[in-house]
């Protein structure tokens, strides 16, 4: 089961990274194309926050 899992998880790693890539690919050299990763770095900042909140609550 852990192997299947595993597997699934990095299958989507690949075709997000892939996804992405061609997200990026399409958009013309502007604004936005060099401030999505300065979206995800905050959406990633967030997440943790958020994660590193629920874990000080279960300790």
């Amino acid at each position: 089961m852990g192997i299947g899992t595993a597997c699934v998880t990095v299958g989507v790693a690949v075709l997000a990274v892939w996804a992405r890539e061609g997200a990026l690919a399409a958009l013309p050299e502007s604004r936005i194309a060099r401030a999505l990763p300065v979206f995800e770095l905050a959406a990633g900042v967030l997440v943790t926050a958020i994660a590193l909140s629920l874990l000080g609550r279960a300790l």
